[in-house]
């Protein structure tokens, strides 16, 4: 990947995750581990992906990778066999860069990571992407159910029509809904 123009100044995993968010467009937000040994990627989906390192082999180093969880990515629509690129493998719970190096520079890296995240959630480098409408019925169903539910806490909030008891079910009721679209996470018995 190295050519004789790659700026090979030192750079984190947190350096590749801004510089990926860049790529990738304005709907997508980073964040950073505080020693820059991770970085967090949000985008117009529910899915987060983490790029970090797997250290399986120290003494090698240890792969680039992006990790995120398969129960959003269904939510999301992703492709399920998303077409990688080179050098670029499925592993468990994300992707791993076999070849990919700091010698690279931040660019090149960066324009890899971007590339299969685009791979990942099947869009192009506009951002378009067939599976988009679905999502938006998801985030509207569930901007129903909140509307729905502060409908609920106002009444019971009343003091002229509400109770304790039913500001307590609707309590009980965000929570059940907040611990489902935190982790697409099945209903607590």
């Amino acid at each position: 990947m190295q050519d004789s123009t790659t700026d090979t100044r030192p750079f984190s995993i947190a350096d590749i995750a801004a510089a990926t968010a860049r790529r990738l467009g304005d709907d997508w937000a980073v964040g950073r581990s505080n020693w820059g040994t991770a970085g967090y990627l949000r985008g117009p989906y529910a899915t987060r992906f983490t790029i970090g390192t797997d250290e399986r082999s120290p003494e090698e180093g240890g792969d680039l990778t992006i990790r995120y969880e398969p129960q959003l990515a269904d939510l999301d629509g992703f492709p399920a066999d998303p077409a990688l690129p080179d050098d670029v493998f499925k592993d468990r719970g994300g992707v791993r860069f076999m070849f990919a190096s700091p010698s690279d520079g931040l660019d090149a890296v960066a324009d890899l990571v971007a590339d299969t995240i685009r791979a990942i959630t099947g869009t192009d480098e506009e951002g378009d992407a067939p599976h988009q409408p679905a999502v938006s019925q998801v985030a509207a169903g569930v901007r129903k159910q909140i509307e729905e539910l502060l409908d609920r806490w106002g009444r019971a909030a009343d003091p002229d029509e509400g109770s304790n008891d039913e500001e307590h079910e609707v309590g009980i009721d965000m929570a059940e809904l907040l611990w489902q679209l935190h982790g697409s996470l099945p209903p607590r018995d």
